[in-house]
């Protein structure tokens, strides 16, 4: 049995997460800054 798959906005406790995660699929690219995380989430909610 498949777990289901929750589709939600990204929030701001989830910026920690999304950094981790793009220096892992992206290994050779800087990642975004915090900041740069945070400010989308408040330009595009």
């Amino acid at each position: 049995m498949t777990s289901p798959i929750l589709v939600r906005p990204t929030e701001a406790s989830d910026v920690s997460a999304l950094l981790a995660l793009q220096e892992r699929v992206y290994p050779t690219i800087a990642p975004w800054r915090r900041d740069q995380l945070v400010r989308q989430l408040k330009m595009f909610p």
